[in-house]
């Protein structure tokens, strides 16, 4: 079993340091990848962010007993679920309709 904590942390160590660079939301389902486009924007993919990234971090903290990840994950998933609420009723960051 240690075998396989050292391989999800890892795995983890990457994608939590994104969390906290970027605002806790995910990015890199697209191009570019891990760069900024010329506007200085992302590429972000909110659902499989929240269906599929989001719960395996969720279950290496808990397996792990990791709360920095956790608070990290549930701070994150919170991001995601008010920018997916945004685009459902037509809200932009700044408050704008779409």
């Amino acid at each position: 079993m240690p075998r396989y904590r050292e391989r999800g942390h890892a795995f983890v160590a990457p994608g939590h340091g994104v969390l906290y660079e970027k605002g806790w939301v995910v990015f890199g389902e697209g191009t570019p990848y891990y760069e900024a486009s010329p506007k200085g924007c992302f590429s972000v993919d909110l659902g499989y962010n929240v269906e599929e990234t989001l719960p395996s971090l969720a279950l290496y903290g808990l397996l792990n007993k990791d709360e920095e990840v956790l608070a990290s994950v549930t701070q994150s998933l919170q991001t995601h679920l008010e920018l997916c609420y945004r685009m459902a009723v037509g809200i932009t960051a700044g408050g704008r309709e779409l």
